[in-house]
C-alpha cells in the first residue's frame, strides 16, 4: 500500500501540527506508518488545505486505518457537540494511496421565525 494523505481544512478545527503528534503518539495509529506534515502540492488539494502524509506500511486493511483515522481525530475534539469528521476515499488510487479529508465543521443553522 502507499500513503494516507490527509487534508486538513484550516477551520476544522486541527492543525497539521496537532494531527500529527495525535497519530504518532497512538499506538494504533502508528502502527500503520508514522505522519509528517507537507506542503500540498498545487492541484493535489485546494490551496488553503494542510497536508498531513502517511507513508503506510504493507497490509494494512483501509478499515483499520480509517478507524485510527477517526479515532485520532476524536483524541483532538475540543467539542463533543461538534464532532470532527473525516471523508476517506473509497478505493486506493493507482499509486495505492488513501485519501482523507476533514473539512469545516458545517456551518450554523439559522431558523426563520415567522410571526
Amino acid at each position: 500500500m502507499g500513503r494516507l494523505l490527509v487534508a486538513l481544512h484550516p477551520n476544522a478545527g486541527v492543525n497539521t501540527i496537532e494531527f500529527v503528534i495525535a497519530w504518532n503518539t497512538y499506538q494504533q495509529a502508528v502502527g500503520a506508518g508514522s505522519a509528517h506534515a507537507e506542503q500540498a502540492r498545487p492541484g493535489q488539494f485546494s490551496p488553503s488545505m494542510e497536508v498531513v502524509v502517511i507513508p503506510l506500511r504493507t497490509n494494512q486493511a483501509s478499515d483499520a486505518i480509517y478507524e485510527a483515522l477517526k479515532d485520532v481525530l476524536q483524541r483532538l475534539q475540543r467539542d463533543s457537540a461538534k464532532p470532527t469528521e473525516a471523508l476517506l476515499s473509497p478505493t486506493p488510487t493507482g499509486k495505492g494511496d488513501l485519501f482523507a479529508v476533514v473539512p469545516a465543521p458545517p456551518a450554523p443553522q439559522h431558523h426563520v421565525l415567522k410571526g
